[in-house]
């Protein structure tokens, strides 16, 4: 098996970068893994690129994603805070087209935000109940598990386990991380990006996702009862939608279907029929924004 260069040992109960490391044995480090004696390959001009190996055995299997795994709890414990995705109460749409072809799943389903958390009773591979999280804390009190995924991610006899403790769990992807990482690297996943970050278990988020996807249905209702009336036909054997209300200083008013899905007015199509908002822009957007306010009172 090929395994990625090791980049990273422990020295001191610390993890350190190979550029840190002095030379062969002097390095004085651990592997990460297995806890083997690592010696520092650098310096050797021509040859492989800087990097730890066993100094008596085989490098481990998992000596990479330990060292992620390692590096990651580290930099979590010593910062104590962690950026997360926090669903809002209230719809952003970039696009009108969002109201009725949104991306795939329900996690769009609201305004996701970053939101930066203390945490607190940080505690690191603890067995809690039958599980091990890698990542137990608290955040204003409350309990969260934290997992770090780098090739293997939360599987469904994990996750029923952790839906049985009842403890919100977020998953922190690092998949996407170069094996020569750096510490700035891991800084910007845990503290800045949320696109790497997923709720495993949330049952105030999953509870919130249900109410706005019904909220967004009402919202729906409303916008076709305005755009039905006003619906642009096409046909599979002609792709030209006739009487583009875009369209005010030209007799010929026909666009092409292509164009018109890429419209900001674009609503919906249904067998080549295009839906168009462009009339209706000012009362949709009204329609949208008093389901906020209304959500709002509702905090």
């Amino acid at each position: 098996m090929v395994h990625k260069l090791l980049k990273h040992g422990i020295r001191d109960g610390k993890i350190i970068h190979i550029s840190d490391a002095e030379r062969g044995l002097k390095c004085n480090c651990q592997c990460p893994c297995c806890k083997a004696i690592l010696v520092a390959k650098k310096g050797e001009t021509g040859k492989q690129q800087e990097h730890f190996a066993h100094y008596k055995s085989e490098q481990c299997e998992y000596a990479y994603e330990t060292s992620l795994h390692y590096s990651a709890k580290a930099l979590l414990e010593r910062e104590c805070s962690i950026t997360l995705p926090y669903r809002e109460k209230r719809f952003i749409f970039h696009r009108l087209s969002d109201l009725f072809q949104p991306k795939p799943g329900t996690n769009n389903i609201g305004n996701i935000i970053s939101k930066t958390y203390n945490l607190k009773n940080i505690k690191s591979e603890k067995r809690l109940h039958n599980i091990v999280p890698d990542i137990q804390a608290q955040i204003a009190g409350r309990d969260i598990l934290i997992e770090v995924a780098v090739t293997n991610k939360v599987k469904e006899a994990k996750f029923e386990k952790i839906k049985k403790i009842g403890i919100p769990t977020i998953e922190i992807d690092l998949s996407g991380l170069d094996y020569n990482f750096q510490e700035r690297d891991l800084e910007l996943n845990l503290f800045h990006n949320i696109r790497n970050k997923k709720w495993v278990f949330n049952p105030k988020d999953d509870e919130l996702k249900e109410e706005l996807i019904w909220q967004k249905n009402e919202i729906n209702k409303q916008v076709m009862k305005l755009a039905i009336p006003l619906m642009k036909k096409g046909s599979k054997a002609n792709t030209s939608i006739s009487n583009c209300p875009k369209i005010t200083n030209s007799k010929y008013k026909n666009v092409d279907l292509f164009e018109c899905r890429n419209c900001p007015f674009f609503l919906s199509e249904f067998d080549y029929n295009i839906l168009c908002g462009q009339k209706n822009y000012t009362e949709i957007i009204t329609i949208i924004n008093e389901k906020n306010e209304e959500l709002e009172s509702s905090l």
